[in-house]
């Protein structure tokens, strides 16, 4: 082999190396993108749980009445597939389950 092969080799690992790292930084950023993403599905939707809950409690009419008992079990399902969903992807991230759960990690 000459030198020059050597060199050539050596800048080829070296290029190999460096798109593995940018592709597992990637991954990486579409990970915590994803987890944010879900974070926020999360957070929607025990607000809209609490809305309606609070709405039911002030509600004098009867259609109005079985509205948000069905808005609140609609939310209240939600969130249980989201826990499901965190189960399922095993979500190393503490802070998905303290959401869901309203406790602190």
């Amino acid at each position: 082999m000459t030198l020059l092969s050597l060199e050539q080799k050596g800048l080829f690992v070296f290029m190999d190396q460096w798109k593995n790292r940018r592709k597992r930084k990637q991954q990486r950023f579409c990970k915590e993108q994803s987890d944010r993403e879900f974070l926020r599905q999360v957070a929607e939707a025990k607000q809209n749980l609490q809305i309606a809950r609070d709405n039911f409690n002030y509600v004098t009419n009867d259609s109005m009445l079985e509205y948000y008992i069905y808005l609140i079990k609609a939310e209240e399902t939600k969130l249980n597939y989201y826990l499901s969903l965190a189960k399922q992807e095993q979500r190393e991230n503490a802070e998905c389950f303290a959401q869901i759960f309203d406790y602190n990690a």
